[in-house]
């Protein structure tokens, strides 16, 4: 149901009562006097917030109404802000055929209705027509802004989901900053197990699990060539290759080597001589050993950072070698592996086994998802 205000002045009161009736009557709710305002509240405040409500504003243009100090002129002031242009809502009415040289100029703008005959006969067939317009226009106006919206909210989803920064073909190697955290084993039931036992210890923290491999005394005698010596764990998810991986060691007895794996390639590290090497599917990476000032008395930190075809070897947060690939590698399983002498068993502590990818990042350095590039 439209809402209609009727302005006037209280010496137009009998007039301003014809034409409330004959708006009633056509369906519409009137606000014309104190008693039709809603209840409570300050009066001037209650006024503003009417006309701002309201669908149309009736203006009835006489003497008294245009006079200088009348509230009259308040509500037409209330209606200029709600509708800085007269056009399609403000009605207003020339009761007096006043020259329009003394009609407010905000009204000017809109069509003056001069009234021959029936004021409220008039009114009520100029309101409709109005109101009319106002109810076509609506659907329209509805429609252009769900359009608008629509396309903002696509525009800001490709922004979001649009990578302006990946790292194929990066010239400048990123920082661990720039990756984001993928996965940390702190159950055992995160792992993939390969050929040895797996014991998980309590640890204060929380989200890095401490664990104990030991891989059997397997004497040479074993179905798979691969088991004589070695055995790690698999993290149970695939990953792009451009990542981060690391985790801590700490060899105990028999243990030989340890190989930290990436795609397509291997960051192997010499126990007794404190060395390391690449190992890659392709070639063999890097056939000299690096020699490495390290303790394995204590758990150190070993990772293996992909970007692109570029691979670097960190120890303990320094990097030691790095490798080029002929090609860029494909999505891998990031793996841990321990290596020991047939005759002994072998056992090796590690703490923690964390991904980072090195994925696309959008407009506002967020992560962008892998499927969209």
């Amino acid at each position: 149901m439209n809402k209609v205000f009727l302005c006037h002045a209280s010496e137009d009161k009998p007039v301003a009562e014809q034409i409330q009736l004959a708006l009633t009557t056509a369906g519409y709710t009137v606000f014309y006097d104190e008693q039709s305002l809603p209840p409570s509240g300050d009066f001037h405040a209650r006024i503003r917030q009417t006309i701002f409500e309201c669908d149309l504003f009736i203006f009835l243009i006489t003497s008294s109404s245009i006079t200088p100090g009348k509230f009259t002129l308040s509500e037409l002031k209330f209606a200029r802000e709600r509708w800085p242009s007269p056009v399609g809502r403000v009605l207003p009415v020339n009761l007096q055929n006043l020259p329009a040289a003394r009609v407010p100029a905000y009204l000017t703008a809109a069509t003056l209705l001069s009234v021959a005959g029936n004021p409220a006969s008039e009114v009520r067939a100029a309101a409709e027509k109005m109101l009319a317009v106002t109810a076509q226009k609506t659907p329209r106006r509805i429609a252009i802004a769900l359009a608008i919206g629509s396309a903002a909210l696509a525009a800001l989803a490709l922004i979001y989901v649009f990578p302006t920064k990946t790292y194929s073909d990066h010239k400048v190697i990123p920082s661990l900053d720039e990756a984001t955290k993928k996965n940390m084993i702190v159950r055992s039931d995160q792992l993939k197990l390969e050929y040895g036992r797996l014991l998980q210890k309590e640890t204060p923290i929380k989200d890095n699990g401490y664990f104990t491999f030991l891989l059997p005394k397997y004497g040479g005698i074993t179905s798979h060539p691969d088991a004589k010596d070695s055995g790690g764990v698999f993290l149970l998810d695939m990953y792009e290759p451009n990542l981060y991986v690391t985790t801590q060691v700490q060899p105990i007895r028999g243990i030989n080597t340890i190989d930290l794996c990436g795609c397509g390639i291997a960051l192997v590290v010499k126990i007794k001589s404190r060395a390391l090497f690449f190992w890659a599917s392709e070639s063999d990476a890097s056939p000299n050993d690096i020699r490495i000032d390290i303790d394995f008395k204590n758990l150190n930190t070993i990772a293996l950072r992909q970007v692109d075809r570029q691979v670097t070897a960190f120890v303990n947060g320094k990097p030691m070698a790095e490798y080029t690939f002929n090609t860029k590698p494909k999505s891998c399983e990031p793996r841990l592996f321990f290596k020991s002498n047939t005759d002994m068993e072998g056992e090796a502590y590690f703490q923690g086994l964390a991904v980072y990818e090195f994925g696309g990042r959008n407009a506002f350095g967020q992560p962008v998802p892998k499927w969209f590039f």
